[in-house]
């Protein structure tokens, strides 16, 4: 049976200073990212990526069998596709001459942060992941999520204060 890609949004070009929430499977669901040196190269090719790609990544969680991403474009020409499209295939190529495996399910799963919507709740859902999975207990246990434009103890704060009063640093 073919696989079936995740539609996209018809007439958006996914490019620009927009937000994102993507998620990434692995080959088959296999849990890739439970090795240490697996999951450590994919996020070194996730951030590179984002640098070179004109995004920030807002929040990062690479559960064993999959990748939740909070980005943002950063320039006008920053392309959503382009982002993806780079660190999957350099980290699927690693991965494959060094296990003689497929890394990444083909596609991936993205949403559109509308203005309206809380980046701070769509960082929290990323953060929680392993939580709700029942891998750890609190959200900063876990080795494999984090952001590159702020600390865990800033998100954690950030998510806490908006759960109070509605109002956080991490905002458009």
């Amino acid at each position: 049976m073919p696989v079936r890609r995740p539609g996209r949004a018809v007439g958006f070009a996914y490019r620009g200073l927009f937000a994102y929430l993507v998620t990434c499977c692995t080959y088959a669901r296999r849990q890739h990212f439970a090795r240490a040196t697996t999951a450590r190269d994919v996020l070194s090719q996730i951030l590179q990526a984002a640098r070179a790609r004109h995004f920030a990544v807002l929040a990062y969680c690479l559960m064993p069998d999959h990748l939740h991403l909070v980005v943002e474009g950063t320039r006008a020409d920053a392309s959503l596709p382009g982002l993806v499209s780079s660190f999957k295939q350099r980290s699927g190529f690693k991965h494959a001459r060094t296990a003689d495996t497929r890394l990444w399910q083909v596609g991936y799963h993205d949403r559109v942060l509308r203005r309206d919507e809380s980046l701070l709740q769509t960082i929290a859902y990323v953060l929680n992941n392993p939580v709700r999975a029942g891998i750890v207990q609190r959200p900063e246990d876990y080795p494999w999520s984090g952001s590159d434009r702020y600390t865990m103890d800033e998100l954690l704060t950030d998510i806490a204060r908006g759960r109070r009063n509605g109002t956080a640093r991490c905002r458009r």
